[in-house]
């Protein structure tokens, strides 16, 4: 079969990868390097899971711009584009998914159109009616960043939305789920409903997800503010099967491409719908940040003289082993701390080869980190860090 996935992002890359085995994928892209680094055999995303399956020849893999050529032929048309939050208009912005969408019928009327990409509750239908399409499934991705093709190939569902008025796709549902049976692993948990329902699924899970983050961002906020031991009150909480040792270890909040927009998208959706929590997740996670500048302004008011003070920071990605910077909670930080004039300096390997990010110097090394500031904060502890462990604020508790 010839699959074409749209976006050759984290999604696209491991949907590519996954339908490469025994079928022919091409990435329909507009970013040209990208697209020469895959038709080298040489796209080596930062993740490492990603790197590690590639070089590209062993893959039935091309890249492309060129849409009709991309189009033209194809059994499946996967779109897994950006949907970012637009703030003015408090929805997920879908402009590029109907663009993407215009192009594929134009160039091909009989292939499956698979939506990947992020949408608000209700998208689909409007989708299907308007392309007049009984060939569109909305399956979403419920993978880790740090464990991407581990968790496509082993997903812990595929959720398959479709219109269940339609018999003839629920037809397309099924042989897409005898489409990806073979390639995957687990529990091959195949759920079917209707498209809301799935668009639900998706936002539910993420925001749930960013709920449980500030749940226990706050019990860190609590220990931490009576001198109680954070590690110990979370492990005694955990010990508790229904709540599980996992997803439990404070940072400075939330932030990378998915939770933060999912949860303001379900937010928007529930302003007919009665709620509390649903509306608290976002306003306790930006209280975190919050909290966590103030915290580090008290110190340093305390403990040095802010007139010579360097503050370093130590990595801006939003959680361990993550190369996204998008919503990191560090960098909201920095714009807080900076507004109280307080003077910064970076590690950040991603930056080596910039000398400033947001107004703050970027050091080469972690040993120039360590010897220009004065302090440092850490969102995630390394062990990079244990020789000047006295001066390092981070609220990790696997220090």
């Amino acid at each position: 079969m010839k699959i074409v996935v749209v976006g050759a992002g984290y999604v696209g890359m491991a949907c590519g990868i996954l339908f490469s085995k025994g079928h022919d994928v091409i990435f329909l892209e507009v970013d040209k390097n990208k697209i020469k680094r895959i038709n080298s055999g040489n796209y080596l995303q930062a993740n490492k899971e990603i790197s590690d399956r590639y070089p590209m020849n062993k893959y039935n893999i091309q890249a492309t711009d060129n849409i009709k050529f991309a189009y033209e032929n194809a059994d499946y048309v996967i779109i897994a584009v950006p949907t970012d939050y637009n703030s003015d208009a408090k929805q997920l912005d879908v402009n590029v998914l109907y663009g993407v969408l215009s192009d594929a019928v134009k160039y091909n009327n009989n292939a499956t159109i698979i939506i990947k990409s992020t949408v608000p509750i209700g998208c689909c239908e409007k989708i299907s009616r308007l392309y007049s399409l009984d060939r569109l499934l909305f399956v979403p991705e419920f993978i880790r960043e740090e464990n991407i093709l581990y968790d496509t190939y082993n997903p812990s569902r595929v959720v398959v939305g479709y219109n269940v008025l339609c018999d003839v796709n629920h037809e397309y549902a099924s042989k897409y789920a005898s489409l990806i049976k073979p390639l995957i692993t687990g529990t091959k948990n195949i759920m079917f409903m209707n498209y809301n329902e799935a668009e639900a699924v998706k936002l539910f899970s993420n925001s749930y997800l960013a709920m449980r983050v500030s749940f226990f961002n706050e019990l860190d906020a609590f220990a931490e503010q009576h001198n109680m031991n954070t590690k110990k009150i979370i492990e005694g909480v955990c010990a508790d099967q229904r709540i599980g040792m996992y997803y439990n270890n404070p940072s400075f909040g939330y932030g990378g491409y998915c939770l933060p927009k999912d949860t303001m998208q379900l937010q928007f959706s529930f302003d007919d719908v009665p709620n509390v929590i649903i509306s608290a997740i976002n306003v306790s996670n930006e209280m975190r940040k919050n909290t966590i500048a103030q915290r580090i302004l008290c110190v340093i008011d305390k403990k040095f003289n802010k007139a010579s003070f360097v503050l370093g920071v130590f990595g801006l990605g939003m959680k361990e082993k993550s190369d996204n910077m998008r919503n990191s909670s560090i960098i909201d930080i920095i714009k807080i701390l900076k507004s109280h004039g307080v003077s910064i300096i970076i590690y950040e390997p991603m930056l080596r080869k910039k000398e400033m990010f947001m107004d703050c110097y970027v050091v080469n090394s972690i040993d120039e980190l360590k010897k220009r500031a004065d302090y440092i904060i850490a969102n995630r502890w390394s062990s990079e860090l244990m020789d000047v462990k006295d001066k390092v604020y981070t609220r990790d508790v696997n220090v």
